[in-house]
């Protein structure tokens, strides 16, 4: 197993998700079965962060496996954060994720990217300040 889930805070209210140097699509959809299962746990919305600083390139067909990646989300999922993620990793997940919001009739984009964790809790915590009802 090249992921490791766990809540990200005692309010389990974030989620993060440490994926290994070296990972398959099998191992993001167990993440995602794992994390959702987290959400079900609880009532409130829950943010995730996906830390994939170690992350050197994604496995083969990674534009449908994204998509459906993006698909399995919980209903619950609140924003996500992508941090350390390669410029062409992070052009990808940019190109898909407009593509399946315009199929879904999403507007606006759910996902912020971050250098590293600690900025990813930065961002998290002016988001919830800015949105008092998160």
């Amino acid at each position: 197993m090249s992921f490791v889930v766990e809540w990200d805070n005692d309010e389990h209210t974030v989620i993060r998700t440490v994926y290994g140097d070296s990972f398959a699509w099998q191992d993001a959809f167990a993440a995602q079965h794992e994390v959702n299962k987290m959400m079900d746990t609880t009532a409130s919305e829950v943010c995730s962060i996906l830390d994939l600083s170690q992350v050197k390139r994604l496995p083969p067909d990674a534009i449908r496996n994204i998509r459906n990646l993006i698909a399995q989300a919980h209903p619950r999922t609140d924003y996500t954060i992508l941090v350390g993620m390669n410029p062409f990793v992070r052009t990808m997940e940019n190109t898909v994720g407009k593509v399946f919001r315009a199929v879904v009739g999403q507007k606006q984009s759910r996902s912020i990217f971050a250098k590293d964790l600690e900025d990813a809790r930065n961002q998290l915590q002016q988001l919830r300040q800015s949105q008092p009802h998160a």
